[in-house]
């Protein structure tokens, strides 16, 4: 798992997840650019399904043991 952000982050802090096998550009994608002019917007992205990285998502319980 890892967290992309944009935008300033003197903003308050909006954390986005994006629904169980699921890549977040697939849920986010389009609002993150309205988003960013009022807050700082974290999105998590699960291992296994980000175009970045080449993990295999095994649980959602393992996705959140892992540092």
């Amino acid at each position: 798992m890892k967290v992309s952000t944009f935008g300033d982050q003197s903003k308050p802090v909006m954390m986005l997840f994006p629904g169980t096998c699921c890549y977040w550009k697939n849920n986010f994608g389009h609002v993150i650019e309205g988003l960013k002019e009022y807050f700082y917007v974290a999105i998590v992205s699960y291992s296994g399904f980000d175009e970045t990285e080449h993990l295999t998502f095994i649980s959602e319980l393992d996705e959140t043991k892992k540092d």
